[in-house]
């Protein structure tokens, strides 16, 4: 009999041991459970907050390629102004060297005051001195209109290269412009 109680209590024991051993791996396995829940929840909420934030960058993304675009529409507006300008310039500019070359031919009329000039100078001496003047300063004025002439062309040549450059960097300008036009249907 002493054996009898002696195997009943090691079963006892047993059971007991599996019972404790049994809540203990339910409470770590429940601990578990629930840790991993809450990493969940955790991991999904980073998730919407990370989500949210993409889709606020990604609107903000579109609104400033849209705003690019708009730019770039507005930089080939100014540079088309620009070369309209310049072409205009150039006209202008050509005008001006006409009437500076027949300016020019006004002036190689002075000689011929000049002559009659030396000759009234001649007859009167008071009137030779300041007539002097007069003849070196109408030099001077018909050597500096030769040099105004020159200068006016170089500027109207400039401004010619000058169009010539606005145009080139116009249609680059549409160029890069092009490809935010195709996305434009895209954009709010």
């Amino acid at each position: 009999m002493a054996k009898a109680i002696t195997e009943e209590q090691q079963q006892r024991e047993l059971r007991e041991m599996l019972c404790r051993s049994l809540d203990r791996l339910d409470q770590l396995t429940e601990q578990n459970r629930f840790e991993r829940h809450y990493h969940f929840r955790l991991t999904n909420t980073i998730v919407k907050i990370s989500a949210a934030l993409m889709l606020i960058v990604a609107v903000f993304n579109v609104l400033y390629a849209y705003d690019f675009y708009l730019r770039m529409l507005a930089i080939v507006d100014n540079i088309s102004l620009l070369e309209q300008n310049t072409r205009s310039i150039s006209r202008d500019m050509d005008i001006v060297v006409d009437t500076m070359s027949q300016l020019n031919s006004y002036m190689t009329g002075m000689e011929q005051i000049n002559d009659s000039m030396i000759l009234m100078s001649e007859t009167m001496p008071q009137m030779n001195q300041r007539v002097g003047s007069v003849v070196n300063g109408m030099h001077q004025i018909n050597t500096e209109m030769v040099q105004m002439s020159q200068n006016v062309q170089l500027i109207n040549s400039s401004f010619n290269h000058i169009a010539t450059g606005v145009l080139i960097m116009r249609g680059n300008v549409n160029q890069i412009a092009k490809p935010m036009g195709v996305m434009n249907p895209f954009m709010p």
